[in-house]
């Protein structure tokens, strides 16, 4: 690293010694695990959750994802839940007991996905984690370092981390680069294109599900808040705040859209994302095998990037 050699030279040529002394650099210019295969995606800030989705279906295994802010975390959290992915949460907010409660079954199971912010970058102890997600660049090269040492720590040493830019983030990742040393660029993640149609469809439908939920519990509050402060204040709902007839209709319709759009997602979600050798008829190019690299069998996605 430029800056900190520069600091190390400052030091020595500003001390008298009186002997001579050998300098002994202890760090390396990777700082990240040796079995650590780093790797990247380079997107739209809108795709992020595609490949999120695709990654956590493709390769099953214990993996935290990593996000730069609580309102992150509960967006993308949510949409998973949507998308019938179990995912665990980690953040600051969190109670120290729900804390424990979910790192016991993040340890617990190999297959678990926790998405989490920087509380838990440090000191956190999950020696079998394969997978490290970044869904945002992280702030400085030393969050990236830390996050990515959440994997590679298990028996066999061995780990993935995957680096999501997106468009307005370059800048950031070419500065922890820099600050790490690091003379080439990340190697891309290898992503089959055509799955994506299906898992764009899938996580398109869930964002417009979530947003509706989300309307109707924010609609759902106010409404329930007005009715408790006039009861406690011993007071009728006046007419003129009651729902308009125009406003019921709307509310009915929008609730059985909500209902149209579960019963539209569980069926996609019945669906093989990824079948084996089957034909499909919504996606044709789905269900054609690979002979050379036999890419709809693979499981791993540290096996994926030595190919």
């Amino acid at each position: 690293m430029p800056e900190a050699t520069q600091m190390v030279n400052d030091l020595y040529n500003s001390l008298e010694f009186k002997r001579e002394v050998e300098e002994v650099d202890l760090t390396t210019s990777k700082m990240t695990a040796t079995r650590l295969t780093e790797t990247k995606v380079e997107c739209l800030v809108d795709e992020k959750d595609y490949y999120v989705y695709y990654f956590v279906l493709r390769y099953p295994s214990r993996t935290l994802i990593f996000v730069n802010s609580i309102d992150c975390l509960r967006r993308l959290s949510s949409l998973l839940h949507s998308l019938e992915v179990e995912c665990l949460t980690l953040h600051a907010d969190m109670q120290q007991r729900q804390r424990l409660k979910n790192m016991d079954r993040l340890r617990n199971n190999p297959k678990a996905v926790m998405v989490c912010t920087d509380v838990a970058a440090r000191g956190l102890d999950v020696p079998e984690v394969e997978h490290v997600i970044h869904y945002q660049v992280p702030r400085t090269s030393e969050l990236y370092v830390h996050r990515s040492g959440r994997s590679a720590r298990g028996a066999n040493g061995e780990g993935l981390s995957l680096l999501l830019i997106g468009e307005k983030e370059r800048d950031s990742y070419k500065k922890i680069m820099y600050v790490l040393d690091r003379s080439d660029d990340l190697e891309p993640f290898p992503v089959t294109a055509h799955y994506l149609l299906a898992v764009r469809e899938r996580v398109k439908l869930a964002r417009r599900l979530d947003k509706a939920q989300h309307k109707q519990n924010r609609a759902a509050s106010q409404e329930g808040w007005l009715k408790k402060m006039a009861e406690e204040a011993d007071l009728d709902i006046d007419d003129d705040l009651e729902l308009e007839i125009d406003e019921k209709k709307t509310k009915k319709k929008e609730k059985t859209e909500v209902e149209q759009m579960r019963r539209e997602l569980k069926a996609l979600l019945k669906q093989p994302l990824f079948p084996k050798g089957t034909f499909s008829p919504r996606y044709p190019t789905l269900g054609t095998m690979d002979p050379l690299n036999n890419k709809l069998e693979q499981k791993s996605a540290l096996t994926a990037m030595s190919r």
